[in-house]
């Protein structure tokens, strides 16, 4: 399951092995924490998950692990079942993506990611 940590000036999203792997990604993606606009907690992230599957691996309502674009964004995903989500929102013009939204508690995240 991705973990969302602090290494220096960043926000780091660590993922697991196989989720790296269905994400055709890296273990980690970075950003600036400066980068950071917002951090919230959401009972389901479906609802939240916007645009459609770049790459990576979707099963609708059950997994989308990567990549999801549309008209002016591109979010990365790690979303495992129903369950609690942390959507971090991200300014485009400093990171590689807009949102991070992931499967996760919002008492998880780090004190030094704004909340």
């Amino acid at each position: 399951m991705a973990t969302l940590g602090i290494d220096g000036d960043n926000a780091v999203l660590k993922l697991g092995r196989m989720e790296a792997v269905e994400a055709v990604h890296m273990h980690a993606i970075s950003a600036p924490l400066t980068a950071i606009q917002s951090v919230e907690g959401v009972d389901n992230p479906w609802p939240s998950l916007r645009g459609a599957k770049e790459v990576g691996t979707e099963i609708p309502g059950k997994n989308m692990i990567g990549t999801r674009v549309g008209e002016g964004f591109k979010d990365f995903c790690a979303v495992h079942n129903d369950g609690p989500a942390i959507i971090v929102t991200l300014d485009p013009a400093v990171s590689e993506y807009s949102r991070w939204v992931f499967s996760g508690d919002i008492n998880d995240v780090p004190a030094g990611v704004k909340r």
